[in-house]
């Protein structure tokens, strides 16, 4: 009721809409009415009330909750979304919904995180007011073993939303965004239950930093934001639908031409081809000159000129310590 009442809010921002006409299309009280506008301002909403011309939206908050985010979307969007004020982690919350047989498209978006997860379950700074911190799922009819490849699609996905936004920033193996100077935009992990041969569900996870003004010393010399790139504030919501809309635009050439033209755009905005690089897997680290990916998303990496084919690890570019 609050969302369809925001709607109409929407649909007639900086004009008057009666308490007498929403009690009427809604079939409840005015003094009901009057709960849910005092419910929205608590929620951000700047809404004036005028006694006998009625209740006027004067401004919205610049949240990436279900109604901000959507009237960013385009009207055939599939994403159903779900906001919260505070979560664990998002992939968290979406594991469990997964679980209890949620739809595809499904996605969960936080103010803020108390255990926000990166790649290998480490923290992701996650303050309220300045990031987005999202979780999709997916029901992708591929083999598990193909599942990887959509960690790439989704970094492709968020570099092209980032660019078409204003700031510039490139792809690094495997699921990071960073600035030209190699400094960490946004971090990507993938999580997926299967079977031997089908994926039941997979989720896509992301963090990006958007309008953080300071990181704590710790972080200072290795992330960066939008803010800080551009001098620009953005507004969350529409960070937050873009980068959707990028990702299902790339997810529907996925599913329809495989991963080579993923592949070619991964290829195109790589910041490490031809680089030196170090790749640390846990068990060992080996050192060579990055040169691709390969037709699963592998990286391909020359080592005294020999090929060698790594399936995961973590990449240091140089000198960078992202």
């Amino acid at each position: 009721m609050r969302k369809q009442i925001l709607t109409i809010l929407r649909q007639n921002q900086g004009l008057e809409v009666s308490g007498e006409d929403l009690s009427r299309q809604f079939g409840i009280s005015r003094t009901a009415i009057a709960k849910h506008i005092k419910a929205l301002r608590e929620a951000g909403y700047i809404i004036e009330a005028s006694p006998r011309r009625g209740y006027k939206l004067t401004a919205v908050p610049n949240i990436a909750n279900a109604a901000e985010t959507a009237a960013y979307l385009p009207a055939d969007a599939p994403w159903q979304i779900n906001y919260y004020d505070a979560a664990d982690t998002t992939i968290n919350l979406l594991r469990r919904a997964a679980e209890s047989g949620a739809a595809a498209y499904s996605v969960i978006i936080a103010e803020t995180q108390d255990a926000g997860q990166g790649r290998l379950d480490r923290g992701w700074y996650s303050p309220p007011d300045c990031g987005l911190y999202l979780s999709l799922l997916l029901k992708p009819p591929i083999s598990p073993q193909s599942a990887p490849q959509l960690t790439l699609l989704t970094a492709v996905a968020i570099q092209q939303a980032l660019c078409q936004l204003g700031c510039d920033c490139r792809i690094k193996w495997p699921n990071d965004i960073l600035t030209p100077s190699l400094r960490k935009l946004s971090g990507i992990k993938c999580e997926m239950r299967a079977d031997m041969d089908s994926i039941k569900w997979l989720i896509v996870s992301f963090g990006i930093n958007i309008n953080n003004s300071e990181f704590p010393d710790y972080l200072a010399d290795i992330i960066s934001s939008l803010y800080l790139q551009t001098g620009k504030t953005f507004l969350r919501p529409q960070v937050a639908a873009v980068c959707l809309t990028s990702f299902y635009e790339f997810y529907r050439i996925y599913l329809q031409q495989g991963f080579a033209p993923i592949r070619d755009q991964w290829l195109a905005h790589a910041i490490s081809i031809n680089k030196t690089v170090t790749i640390n897997n846990g068990s060992q680290r080996v050192s060579g000159i990055a040169r691709g990916i390969d037709s699963n998303g592998y990286l391909l990496l020359d080592v005294d000129g020999q090929t060698q084919t790594i399936a995961a690890g973590d990449m240091l570019i140089g000198g960078d310590n992202v």
